[in-house]
C-alpha cells in the first residue's frame, strides 16, 4: 500500500523499529474501531472527551487498527470510510490525512499514531488518570407493579352477598296475574276456561239445577274442540292423498 500518510510499507525504515505501545498485541488481523453517532460528542465535556480519546487510541494502537468517527446525521466521515476500507481491501489509492481536532470527525489510520501523538492530549488534562464521572442522569429506580392475588371464594361471595343486601332493590316488573281476562273472548279455549270456573264455583251452591246446565254446557265444550281438533287432522291427510 503506498499512501501519502503511511508511506511505502515495502521500506523496512517504515516498519521497524516500531514504538512503545505499537502492535503490542498482533492478532494478524487488519481492525478498524468505528464509533458510531460522533454527533452526540457535545454532551461530554472537553475534559471527559480528551479521556475518552486518550483510550481509544491507545487500544488501537496496542492493536494496530484504525480509529475512525462517524455520524450519518451529520454525513462525517461516512465517505471516507467506505474508501478508506476499499483502499485496505484491494490497494487503490488513499490520500486522506489524518484528523484528530474536530471530535465528531476524527480519523486515526493505522501505522500513523504513537506514544508521542497521545502524549499531547495528555499535556492539557491534569487530571487524566482520574475516574470519569457519569454524563447521564442515574437510572430512576423502576417501581414494581403491585402484585394482585386471587381472592378466596367464600369470602369474595360474602363481600358480593353484603354488598347486594345493602343495595337500593329495584322495581320488580309487574307480573301478569291469572285473573287477566284474555285477549279473545269468543275463542273455544276461553270459553272452555270460563265455563271450567263456573263449574268449580258452582260445587259449593246449593242448587243441582244449575250444576247439571253447566255440566252439560262444559261436555258440549268439549265435544265441539274434539271435533274441530279431528277435523284439522283429517284435513292435511286428504291434502296428501290428493
Amino acid at each position: 500500500m503506498s499512501t501519502s500518510v503511511v508511506g511505502n510499507f515495502a521500506d523496512e525504515h517504515s516498519l521497524l523499529p516500531l514504538d512503545q505501545g505499537t502492535l503490542s498485541e498482533n492478532c494478524g488481523v487488519s481492525f478498524i474501531v468505528v464509533i458510531t453517532k460522533s454527533d452526540l460528542g457535545k454532551e461530554f465535556t472537553d475534559a471527559q472527551f480528551a479521556k475518552i480519546n486518550i483510550e481509544l487510541r491507545k487500544f488501537c494502537l496496542g492493536l494496530g487498527a484504525t480509529l475512525v468517527f462517524t455520524s450519518t446525521k451529520e454525513s462525517k466521515n461516512i465517505q471516507l470510510l467506505q474508501k478508506y476500507i476499499v483502499h485496505r481491501s484491494f490497494g487503490t489509492a488513499f490520500t486522506s490525512a489524518a484528523q484528530v481536532i474536530e471530535r465528531d470527525s476524527i480519523f486515526v489510520p493505522a501505522g500513523w499514531d504513537g506514544e508521542k501523538k497521545i502524549d499531547i492530549i495528555r499535556e492539557s488534562i491534569p487530571d487524566v488518570d482520574s475516574a470519569l464521572e457519569p454524563t447521564r442522569d442515574k437510572a430512576r429506580p423502576v417501581t414494581k407493579e403491585q402484585l394482585i392475588e386471587a381472592e378466596e371464594d367464600q369470602s369474595f361471595l360474602k363481600k358480593l352477598m353484603e354488598t347486594l343486601a345493602t343495595a337500593v332493590p329495584s322495581s320488580a316488573p309487574k307480573q301478569r296475574t291469572m285473573q287477566e281476562e284474555p285477549a279473545d273472548k269468543d275463542s273455544p279455549l276461553a270459553n272452555f276456561f270460563s265455563n271450567l270456573l263456573k263449574v268449580c264455583s258452582a260445587k259449593d251452591s246449593p242448587a243441582s239445577a244449575q250444576s247439571t246446565m253447566d255440566s252439560a254446557a262444559t261436555q258440549a265444550q268439549l265435544d265441539r274442540l274434539l271435533k274441530s281438533a279431528q277435523s284439522s287432522k283429517a284435513q292435511p291427510s286428504r291434502d296428501s292423498d290428493a
